[in-house]
């Protein structure tokens, strides 16, 4: 799992490179730079990847310091939260930029002549898909709702034996 991390720094360090051509612009337009909405996306899935990098190394410390810990002290409680703190804001942090990652892709598909038809196609149909969309919404809620009201119900009547 740790090196899925690694694949997706790497893969999303060119926006780091492009950092560098990000704060040229940045000193040329000044405020304006923050005005356009892409400009605003590219910057924080730059700082969001710095942050992942970051809670990435803090996270793999702390992995280390707490299995040293348990190794030398088998007796004893061993604490994992704060590394698995660092771990979940990792996921965190990486779920959100894959979520960021595929607007901006989406955003760079959408000059392709060939994504033009598919989001044409999707405008035409999107009535359609909008319909089954509703009806899993309702059909998961009702299924949510009947699964707890079951499970309520178990503990106040439990089964015989």
């Amino acid at each position: 799992m740790d090196t899925q991390y690694i694949y997706f720094g790497l893969i999303d360090s060119h926006e780091s490179l492009l950092f560098s051509w990000k704060g040229k612009l940045l000193k040329e337009q000044q405020w304006a730079y923050f005005r356009n909405k892409w400009n605003l996306l590219e910057l924080t899935i730059i700082l969001l990847s710095w942050s992942a990098v970051a809670v990435f190394i803090k996270r793999t410390l702390l992995g280390n310091r707490d299995m040293t810990y348990y190794q030398n002290h088998r007796d004893q409680f061993a604490s994992f939260y704060e590394t698995a703190a660092a771990d979940l804001l990792l996921q965190y942090l990486i779920a959100f930029l894959v979520l960021l990652s595929t607007v901006k892709l989406w955003h760079l598909l959408r000059l392709n002549p060939k994504m033009n038809m598919i989001t044409a196609t999707l405008r035409r149909a999107w009535a359609d898909i909008s319909s089954f969309l509703v009806i899993i919404v309702i059909m998961f809620i009702a299924y949510s709702i009947v699964v707890s009201i079951l499970s309520i119900l178990s503990y106040h009547f439990p089964h015989r034996q």
